[in-house]
């Protein structure tokens, strides 16, 4: 089965984005300052940090959203 330059290009990318993942990987095991349990740590507190983070702004936003309607419905009694 022959294949075609774009299957070739193809299997070409892939190949390429694989290589350069395990490399990728490979220099950041041999160069990183802290061992795997503390960046697990710091990787764990920075997301629960995020969410935390994300949580409260999505509360104000839609405590801010409640007193808006809140004051278009005020404002449609009043008319």
């Amino acid at each position: 089965m022959r294949r075609t330059n774009c299957e070739t290009n193809l299997f070409a990318i892939v190949g390429a984005t694989a290589i350069g993942a395990i490399i990728g990987v490979a220099f950041g095991l041999m160069f990183a300052p802290k061992s795997g349990n503390e960046l697990r740590e710091q990787l764990v507190t920075s997301g629960k940090d995020l969410v935390n983070k994300n949580k409260s702004k999505k509360d104000s936003f839609f405590d801010e959203e409640d007193e808006d309607i809140d004051e278009i419905g005020d404002f449609s009694d009043s008319i």
